[in-house]
């Protein structure tokens, strides 16, 4: 007997990423020499792929860093595209979450 055929997906956390439409947002722990000295970071993508990321400034506590092409796939309406697997796709937002010291001792502060 001929019918409808529904299909209901519910998307789960990741426990890294969280997803922004076709955008990824992963929240990077620094600490403050980390962010006030800058220099570069590594970062592994969704898709375990490691990336050197250049933090070419100092790292404030509402601080990001875009990495182009880094996200979900974004569809397209090639029927073959999910052969060649040439789906744009969107960015890798890396936010830093600065960690503050509670406590500085004497040669710390130095």
């Amino acid at each position: 007997m001929p019918s409808d055929l529904v299909i209901v997906f519910h998307e789960i956390a990741h426990d890294k990423f969280k997803r922004n439409m076709h955008d990824l947002v992963l929240d990077y722990k620094v600490t403050l020499a980390e962010a006030l000295k800058g220099g570069a970071i590594h970062v592994v993508t969704i898709e375990n792929e490691k990336i050197e990321v250049a933090v070419d400034r100092i790292m404030t506590p509402d601080s990001f860093k875009v990495i182009e092409g880094k996200g979900m796939p974004i569809a397209n309406n090639d029927p073959l595209g999910p052969i060649k697997q040439n789906y744009r796709r969107g960015n890798l937002i890396v936010r830093f979450d600065i960690e503050f010291p509670t406590h500085l001792d004497s040669s710390k502060k130095e």
